[in-house]
């Protein structure tokens, strides 16, 4: 449920009405991805739209009104994905890499679409392969379930945080990545193909036309699924049970969008009841798409 007024969950809406997370300032970048997922969940009502359409600016999505700064791809995207659900016209934004055939083809593109799929099949085959093998070399353990990532053992740090204190040197350098400075700038190079980009993905083939190829992609991508992911394992085609819904727990961190394993970077933990008694979209969405089933 939406509550726009409450100020002790995690998620909470601005003056703006765009979702930030509490006490995280850094939240504003991820504003219009996240109201898109909150409208999938909820529905687009006229007051969604509106906070949508004032981050769409001078033919570009902006971070928020207040850093209006042009955003990364992703977003880009989930506003294509939310007007091409809405029915609206779906913009197509220029020099995004990896998104053009995409856009074309949820605007009806055939030839879009079938490049599309042609470029993308052997292109989530190579990059299963290359996760399996660089979790390999990297010694990354099975994904674990979120019951015993934000279990607390002892009743201070979480399983998950435990897991991530004991990391070696060599783990961090391919499961994280290595992070230097170039030109007094820090960079950060991803050897593991990270999981956020496959919430994205399953998004983005969710408003395409129905067709074997495309199924043949969601097969593909569910083999990169852990068991627990239960938002990912619905956007690409599997089936859960209603206990697995029931059971599954409010996180920070946005679960869908790591492995829950040594990869994982994020700090994530079950919410308070306080915290969770609104807003909480993640969990709205497996409803959603489990109905859908």
């Amino acid at each position: 449920m939406l509550n726009y007024e409450a100020t002790e969950t995690q998620i909470q809406f601005d003056e703006y009405d765009l979702p930030v997370e509490k006490d995280d300032a850094d939240s504003i970048d991820n504003c219009v991805g996240t109201l898109v997922c909150i409208g999938l969940a909820n529905g687009f009502s006229i007051r969604i739209v509106k906070a949508l359409e004032q981050c769409f600016v001078d033919g570009r999505v902006i971070r928020h009104p207040t850093k209006p700064v042009t955003s990364s791809r992703d977003h880009h995207s989930y506003f294509c994905i939310y007007r091409k659900f809405t029915g609206q016209e779906v913009p197509i934004f220029r020099r995004l890499r990896g998104m053009n055939l995409w856009m074309r083809s949820i605007t009806g593109n055939k030839l879009s679409e079938w490049m599309y799929y042609t470029i993308y099949i052997p292109g989530a085959r190579l990059g299963n392969a290359w996760n399996r093998l660089i979790m390999r070399i990297g010694k990354a353990g099975p994904e674990r379930t979120n019951e015993w990532w934000i279990t607390r053992p002892g009743g201070g740090a979480t399983n998950g945080e435990l897991l991530q204190r004991s990391l070696t040197r060599w783990q961090k350098f391919w499961l994280y990545g290595p992070r230097f400075k170039l030109f007094g700038k820090e960079c950060h190079i991803e050897i593991l193909v990270p999981a956020y980009p496959l919430h994205n993905k399953g998004w983005q083939l969710y408003v395409m036309p129905e067709s074997k190829r495309k199924d043949k992609v969601k097969y593909i991508l569910l083999k990169r699924v852990g068991l627990s992911n239960l938002l990912l394992r619905l956007l690409y085609g599997d089936s859960i049970t209603q206990e697995e819904v029931d059971n599954y727990p409010h996180m920070t961190g946005f679960r869908p969008g790591v492995y829950l394993d040594e990869s994982c970077r994020r700090h994530i933990r079950e919410l308070t009841p306080r915290e969770a008694e609104f807003n909480t979209y993640e969990k709205d969405l497996i409803i959603w798409l489990w109905k859908q089933q």
